[in-house]
């Protein structure tokens, strides 16, 4: 019994100095595991700065070229706004002509109808005329050519003078 209790003693001894060492192995582990996770926490928070100065680095470079495809956009909006406004009058300009040069289209036609009317008539003065002058320089080459061979059958003595004239009179 004496040995069981001094074993026992003996045990509840090294419980106790295990019991009291706990709370130093469990401080020593925390603070190792703390030392350990803040290294890991330093290393994590520079490397998300880092990848943070990175990300901004690109969101303004694709900022400023949104910035600046904007400003083309409102450039090319202001451009068509221009175009339709011009647009507009030029259209306004061509409603408002439109009669105006139905009327003038419609005097020009009188105009030249009336040119035409006056063409006609006078080329029709001048076609006859001209007609005239043909048909009168045909008989008249008619009569040269019957006055040649009237001639020549008087020089050959083939044809009486009175009868030609008989038939020259009819």
């Amino acid at each position: 019994i004496a040995e069981g209790g001094a074993a026992q003693q003996a045990f509840s001894q090294e419980l106790d100095r295990v019991v009291k060492s706990v709370p130093e192995i469990v401080e020593r582990r925390v603070t190792q595991q703390a030392g350990t996770t803040v290294l890991q926490l330093d290393t994590l928070k520079e490397s998300v700065r880092v990848n943070f100065r990175e990300e901004l680095a690109q969101l303004d470079v694709r900022l400023s070229m949104l910035a600046s495809r904007c400003n083309e956009i409102e450039k090319t909006r202001e451009y068509m706004v221009e175009i339709s406004r011009k647009t507009q009058a030029m259209d306004d300009k061509v409603q408002t002509s439109i009669p105006v040069l139905e009327n003038k289209l419609s005097l020009l036609r009188e105009e030249v109808q009336t040119a035409l009317g006056e063409v006609r008539g006078e080329l029709d003065r001048k076609t006859e005329k001209t007609a005239t002058d043909v048909q009168r320089q045909g008989l008249e080459q008619k009569c040269r050519q019957l006055e040649d061979t009237i001639q020549q059958l008087r020089q050959d003595k083939l044809v009486d003078s009175d009868v030609v004239g008989r038939k020259l009179s009819t």
